[in-house]
């Protein structure tokens, strides 16, 4: 498992320790303790590609394609993801044991904007400007194409997540919403999906169990808009015009949030992904709505 050191990486090999063997791997220290061994690697390097060769498991799940721009800076986060995704799918393909990857995917692949469709599903064809981290996941998802073309034998799945929140994931989002005033792009309310945390894990542990190849979008049911969720939440919107929206991220970021740029265009534009693939084939449907799941990260008020 790649992404160990994330939040919802550590709560992944917590669930899976108790019932198979773990290998965690992430370039970062863990969030969270865990049983399983851990090795420090960066993936765009050769020595991991040869720990997998050594290690040869038979299944991969792969979380580490998360924006870490805030923590590693843009240049090392790309790197991270995208060379240590190539590294790590070149070692995939030279392996004789492995029979089935799990790749962290995000919907904003979709990218967002004014022109962009109101339902997005697995089949719509992505085009557009898009920021650096959805370029990257871009990249990240052509590479899993070209691998399950020449791999017939391992099953590939990708989950394209909603964005992530929760009062314990202390991610960007979820901090930035949690401000008791949240600066927000004037004329704009866009409507939003979120997957819980816990459902986030679940998510994972559930395509490692069925093992249903294809990519699914993954969300909490329902969505919300965000000034409305916010009021509901006790925290006060506050519309910007650009300049100033701008200027207020700028200083929130200096001293406890900054927020990529993806998801800055994210609570302009919003996003709807559907979601019927994730429950019909993958057989999964979180626990908490996108409602409830921003509900529960502003602490249920």
């Amino acid at each position: 498992m790649t992404g160990a050191g994330s939040w919802v990486g550590g709560h992944c090999v917590r669930r899976l320790e108790s019932q198979v063997d773990v290998m965690a791997v992430d370039e970062i220290e863990p969030r969270l303790e865990f049983g399983s061994p851990f090795q420090r690697f960066s993936l765009d390097s050769l020595e991991f590609a040869h720990f997998v060769l050594d290690v040869d498991p038979t299944v991969v799940l792969h979380l580490q394609t998360l924006d870490r721009s805030a923590e590693l800076g843009a240049s090392r986060a790309r790197d991270g993801s995208v060379l240590g995704a190539q590294a790590l799918f070149g070692a995939v393909a030279r392996s004789s044991r492995i029979r089935h990857v799990v790749v962290k995917s995000d919907a904003a692949i979709y990218s967002t904007g004014p022109r962009h469709a109101s339902i997005l599903d697995e089949r719509t064809v992505i085009t557009g400007r898009a920021t650096r981290y959805e370029r990257n996941l871009r990249e990240i998802e052509r590479f899993v194409q070209e691998l399950d073309r020449e791999l017939p034998s391992v099953s590939f799945t990708v989950l394209r997540l909603a964005s992530i929140i929760g009062p314990t994931v202390l991610n960007p989002l979820s901090r930035y919403l949690s401000l008791p005033v949240v600066p927000t792009a004037l004329g704009h309310d866009p409507r939003l999906q979120f997957v819980y945390e816990t459902d986030a894990v679940d998510a994972f542990l559930a395509a490692i169990g069925s093992e249903s190849p294809g990519v699914f979008n993954v969300a909490g049911s329902g969505s919300t808009y965000l000034h409305r969720a916010l009021r509901r939440g006790r925290r006060l919107p506050q519309p910007l015009p650009p300049p100033q929206l701008r200027r207020a991220r700028a200083l929130i970021g200096t001293f406890s949030v900054r927020l990529p740029d993806h998801l800055g265009n994210l609570l302009k534009y919003g996003r709807h992904i559907e979601t019927s693939r994730m429950e019909q084939v993958l057989g999964f449907s979180p626990q908490r709505s996108s409602p409830s799941a921003l509900h529960e990260t502003l602490g249920g008020a």
